[in-house]
């Protein structure tokens, strides 16, 4: 919620770098889950040989 002393300039830019943050955080964690997910994989294939 912007503030009635901020400028719509500021308030753009705040939004623009929360969204920013939340980006990259989604981000790495799109990475730990594959990862996660890619070892759990890798662990079966070793346990259950076909």
């Amino acid at each position: 919620m912007p503030d009635k002393s901020m400028t719509k300039a500021e308030a753009q830019q705040i939004q623009a770098n929360a969204n920013m943050q939340l980006s990259v955080k989604n981000t790495i964690k799109q990475w730990f889950y594959r990862d996660y997910y890619f070892q759990r994989w890798r662990g079966y294939l070793e346990n259950f040989p076909e």
